[in-house]
């Protein structure tokens, strides 16, 4: 499988509205459960993204256990599966999430009782942990590390990389992507500030938008051999309206940020995102940027 890519400028993704904030609180993804929307399929392209750069350094079939931090609906283990790469007979397989509601889309999934996934998500063990504290896991316990769209995200990260660092082997591998740029965030959304401008959105941190930073943030949490790089990827939709609504119902935050507003000021927010992508988006895509980042300890 092939990541979808689009060649843009940094001039056309980097806009005067980065203003570094503190990222979403997590509290917010606590009852979250990630629609199934046609738009999040660059999560599972990011995903095979990763599992692929994963395995050329420390091949899956080398594998003794495997963690995904903040692993929402399984998105890293399908594409694992998914893309016919060999993983260990004798690897465990493990997803934390802060999110009941995303774990339980993996339970009901092992609970579907299918024979094909008898070697795949039955294997899967995961269960509701804060990456910042992953006290049932043993030092030293895991081979593997990944955290897909996820480790950016928090806004205590400083202790997620300790704890991701903390249970890996000494010879493990940790990588993690991040959405550093996109038409999305920094074209789209932001039109609820310019419509508000007593509103605030969160910002991506300035760390997670550059591969420098990037690599300099791992090495300060004592990992080595860091790798950082851009992958170019698209976020395809059928029409503006259906992109919309789906970002309304993917980003939580947003209902956060406009719950002063009334009815009519929100669906005014949503009618000139539409007509915003409508008139700067006409090939159906949004062009975005993600860091992905490959490290030993």
């Amino acid at each position: 499988m092939r990541l979808e890519t689009v060649q843009v400028s940094r001039d056309t993704l980097i806009h005067d509205l980065r203003l570094i904030l503190e990222p979403v609180d997590k509290d917010l993804w606590r009852d979250y459960k990630y629609p199934n929307a046609k738009h999040t399929e660059i999560t599972h392209r990011a995903s095979r993204a990763l599992v692929e750069k994963v395995n050329a350094v420390f091949p899956f079939a080398e594998a003794v256990s495997i963690l995904d931090i903040a692993c929402g609906n399984g998105a890293v283990f399908n594409e694992l599966f998914a893309s016919g790469i060999e993983v260990a007979e004798t690897a465990e397989l493990l997803g934390v999430d802060i999110s009941q509601p995303m774990v339980s889309q993996i339970h009901e999934r092992q609970a579907a009782a299918d024979p094909a996934d008898a070697k795949t998500w039955k294997r899967v063990r995961a269960w509701v942990e804060d990456a910042t504290n992953l006290s049932s896991l043993l030092t030293g316990s895991q081979t593997h590390v990944l955290s897909q769209m996820g480790i950016f995200m928090f806004p205590d990260y400083s202790q997620a990389l300790s704890e991701a660092q903390r249970v890996l082997t000494p010879d493990g591998i940790f990588a993690m992507s991040a959405m550093s740029r996109s038409a999305w965030n920094d074209d789209v959304i932001p039109i609820i500030e310019k419509m508000h401008p007593d509103l605030q959105l969160p910002r991506i941190k300035e760390v997670w938008q550059d591969t420098k930073l990037f690599q300099a943030e791992l090495e300060k949490h004592e990992f080595v051999k860091v790798q950082v790089s851009e992958v170019p990827l698209s976020m395809h939709f059928d029409s503006p309206e259906d992109l919309i609504n789906g970002l309304w119902k993917a980003l939580p935050y947003l209902k956060n940020t406009v719950k002063g507003l009334s009815e009519e000021q929100i669906q005014a927010c949503k009618d000139a995102m539409v007509k915003k992508v409508a008139e700067d988006y006409p090939n159906n895509e949004l062009p975005g940027i993600v860091l992905m980042a490959v490290a030993r300890v």
